[in-house]
């Protein structure tokens, strides 16, 4: 009686496995693909359950005296995280030091900044050369390793056959190009703080997900506190 028992209670189970299963493979094909991931074991899970609304803070062209430790202040005061896209500075190696000691990230954003350098040519050679010319001095100065790269000014607007070569050259360095869906306009001339906070708020109607760029200035790092304000008021997290 007991091992009839138990044999019942094992086939019980295992219909129910079963039926759980077939519902989440139903779940699967129900669900819109942007809205399901893969888990590392092989499952669909839905990601209705478990999306949140991010926003991912990037600083390109530090760092400066003026401009880093006041952004710095602002993430501190939010408890909040960056990706600093930097340029190698002389004489800034504690500047260097205190963004990753606040739990920041650092990414290459070339050795020179010179376009021509960098865009000059279909030919991706000197985009490679240069690359590795910021990445060797990130490693060297700090023992960091980033796999995180900006284009200078972007790689929208540029030719596919600028872009293409050069997207080839990252991936085989084992780089992920980081672009970004807001911005605030900081490297326009005199824009306000309340300007820069409307140019990035102007772009993230419908999106879930936003990469916010901002320059290394200190007007940047005043519009930064009102733009983490105004987002945690409107559900996003940072990431």
């Amino acid at each position: 009686m007991i091992f009839a028992a138990v044999l019942l209670h094992v086939v019980a189970v295992t219909i129910l496995v079963f039926a759980v299963q077939r519902e989440m493979r139903l779940i699967k094909l129900d669900v819109p693909d942007s809205i399901v991931f893969d888990d590392p074991d092989g499952a669909y899970v839905p990601a209705f359950a478990q999306q949140e609304r991010v926003v991912y803070i990037t600083v390109d062209d530090g760092p400066s005296r003026d401009a880093t430790p006041q952004i710095l202040a602002v993430l501190r005061k939010h408890n909040v995280r960056a990706t600093f896209f930097v340029l190698p500075r002389d004489g800034c190696d504690d500047l260097y030091e205190q963004i990753l000691a606040g739990g920041n990230y650092l990414g290459n954003h070339s050795y020179s900044h010179d376009y021509s350098v960098l865009y000059g040519t279909e030919n991706a050679a000197e985009f490679r050369a240069d690359t590795l010319r910021a990445e060797n001095w990130l490693r060297e100065k700090f023992g960091y390793e980033t796999t995180l790269y900006r284009y200078p000014g972007g790689a929208s607007g540029r030719p596919s056959a600028i872009i293409e070569p050069r997207d080839t050259v990252l991936r085989a360095l084992g780089y992920t190009r980081v672009d970004w869906d807001i911005s605030f306009g900081d490297d326009a001339p005199r824009v306000t703080p309340e300007t820069m906070l409307a140019n990035a708020l102007n772009g993230i109607a419908g999106r879930d997900t936003v990469t916010l760029l901002l320059h290394d200035t200190a007007t940047s790092a005043e519009a930064l506190d009102m733009f983490i304000q105004e987002m945690k008021s409107r559900g996003y997290v940072f990431n």
